[in-house]
C-alpha cells in the first residue's frame, strides 16, 4: 500500500514538474518512473519474505529492508530523479547530458529488474 501511495504522489509530482519539458525527456522520465517502481515493488517482496532472498545489495536498505523504510528510499530516489532532471533543463543542460541521464537512469533499473526477476522477485 505504501508503494502505491509512493507512486501516485511521485507521479503527481513528476506532473507538475514536466509542464516546460520536452516530449522525448517527459517519456523517458516515465520510463524511468515505471521500471523505479517494478524495482520499488520487488524489493517490497523481500519485505514480506526477506528469508527467500539473497541479501539486498543498496547499503541504505540493508539485509532484510522494511517496508516503510524501502518506500521511502524509493519516493527519494524517484523526486531526486525528477529534481535533477528539471535542474538540467531550467538551466539548460545541453540535450546530450540529458539524455545521458534519462538512458543511465533506465539502464540502471532495467539491470536490477531483470536481476530481480532472474533471482525469483516478482513485483
Amino acid at each position: 500500500m505504501k508503494i502505491a501511495i509512493f507512486l501516485l504522489f511521485t507521479l503527481s509530482c513528476a506532473g507538475c514538474a514536466t509542464a516546460h519539458w520536452n516530449t522525448e525527456t517527459k517519456v523517458e522520465e516515465s520510463a524511468f518512473l515505471t521500471l523505479h517502481a517494478v524495482d520499488g515493488l520487488q524489493t517490497a517482496n523481500i519485505c514480506h519474505t526477506p528469508h527467500r532472498f539473497e541479501a539486498e545489495s543498496t547499503w541504505a536498505l540493508g539485509r532484510e529492508p522494511r517496508a516503510g523504510r524501502t518506500a521511502a528510499y524509493f519516493a527519494l530516489i524517484a523526486l531526486g530523479h525528477i529534481a535533477i532532471t528539471n535542474l538540467m533543463i531550467e538551466h539548460h543542460a545541453p540535450e546530450w547530458i540529458i539524455r545521458t541521464w534519462e538512458l543511465g537512469g533506465i539502464a540502471w533499473d532495467v539491470r536490477d529488474v531483470a536481476h530481480n526477476a532472474e533471482i525469483g522477485i516478482t513485483p
